[in-house]
């Protein structure tokens, strides 16, 4: 884990593995105000998958997770990953997705989970389907984020 802003109150942090992310709040403390999890967004975008939850086409731009089974993502925070997309000209979709993300451990001390991905299909396989664009689009997004939030 890597911490950087030792001058600044609200540290920004980096971890990956997952693993790592989960000690993440006994590293970080409290003192963050919002997290930004990269994570993956497992989409009903398959021929054979209803068309009424988790849909995020693929090759549409990054995703903004507004609700999973670990959190939920303020309405207001959402909107404004929405504004800074739309400003710097990055696709972004905005769902809603079973499973969970890594930031949710954050929020029992009141630190806001907003988490983003790119949208994949057959998630966990060896047949997963993934488009570079949108790859492309989430580090866009991690790049307006980090300079404008």
């Amino acid at each position: 884990m890597r911490v950087d802003g030792a001058m600044d109150p609200h540290p920004k942090g980096w971890a990956r593995p997952s693993t790592t992310l989960q000690r993440a709040p006994y590293v970080l403390g409290t003192t963050p105000r919002r997290v930004h999890v990269i994570d993956t967004f497992v989409s009903a975008d398959s021929p054979l998958e209803l068309p009424n939850f988790a849909v995020a086409p693929i090759g549409q731009g990054v995703v903004a997770r507004a609700l999973d089974n670990s959190s939920i993502t303020p309405p207001a925070y959402v909107d404004s990953l929405v504004q800074v997309a739309r400003a710097r000209g990055v696709k972004l979709q905005v769902g809603t997705t079973n499973g969970g993300n890594d930031g949710s451990v954050f929020t029992p001390y009141g630190v806001v989970d907003v988490a983003m991905g790119w949208p994949l299909r057959y998630s966990r396989s060896p047949a997963e389907v993934v488009d570079l664009r949108d790859v492309v689009s989430l580090a866009d997004m991690i790049q307006a984020v980090g300079e404008t939030w």
